[in-house]
């Protein structure tokens, strides 16, 4: 507190596009539960778009949020690089979670990674739409969203998962035939992780010729005999095959 004070008695004659500029050297968890509580200027001063690039919401033990604390988290989703709400609680319900999500993350366009784990979402129509000039989605974790299945892939969807290079879906609904033309058709995919979704050698010998870029795979235990086999198919593709 004392380095707060300290700082403003400093920043008090500052502009706002000063201000802005030392609140960047804060995080963001810094800016939300300490400076923005400092004086009605400095809250004005943090709800700025640009201090709200990185939200890693779990890996800052938030559990449970309200609808109108959500809201105006994700009232900056624009300036969104990282965002990430695995297993949060959001206190609405699952066809306003879902409407909330489409709203606002799909002008999130800055958007790098994205955590939806944990998540009872019925589509991915809040996948940001493609621009150009953006890098787009790199990394989408989709662990235990058992509402996902082959529905909520579409081709437009797909489309909009062009430069994922990261993609987890354990513990999804999907079978493993849609799990395999998924993933084939990332053609940046680096890293996939399957577990809970049976694949048998089959698929994971499709898998990992048609994916040229893939370096790791997780998939989930089957028996011995085809585990060895999952293993031998991978080790021929240079792929590193991890089975739980």
């Amino acid at each position: 507190m004392i380095k707060i004070l300290f700082i403003f008695m400093i920043c008090t004659a500052l502009p706002d596009e000063l201000l802005v500029a030392v609140f960047r050297h804060f995080s963001l968890k810094e800016i939300v539960g300490t400076l923005s509580k400092v004086s009605k200027r400095w809250w004005n001063i943090s709800q700025t778009d640009g201090l709200w690039h990185t939200l890693p919401l779990d890996k800052w033990n938030v559990c449970h949020l309200t609808e109108a604390q959500f809201l105006n988290i994700v009232s900056h989703s624009r300036a969104f690089s990282h965002f990430s709400m695995s297993y949060v609680d959001v206190k609405v319900s699952q066809s306003r979670l879902n409407a909330i999500l489409q709203n606002s993350l799909r002008v999130a366009h800055k958007l790098t990674h994205l955590d939806l784990s944990g998540q009872p979402i019925r589509n991915l129509n809040c996948l940001p739409n493609q621009k150009s000039e953006a890098a787009g989605l790199e990394v989408f974790i989709l662990n235990d969203c058992l509402y996902i299945d082959e529905n909520s892939f579409s081709e437009s969807i797909i489309k909009r998962m062009g430069n994922i290079n990261i993609l987890s879906m354990n513990r999804t609904k999907l079978f493993s035939n849609e799990a395999v033309k998924l993933a084939v058709s990332l053609p940046s995919l680096f890293s996939l992780c399957v577990k809970g979704i049976p694949l048998s050698p089959v698929d994971v010998r499709v898998i990992v010729d048609k994916c040229k870029n893939l370096q790791l795979m997780e998939i989930s235990h089957s028996s011995d005999e085809r585990d060895d086999e999952c293993r031998l198919l991978a080790s021929e593709c240079d792929v590193s095959l991890f089975i739980y």
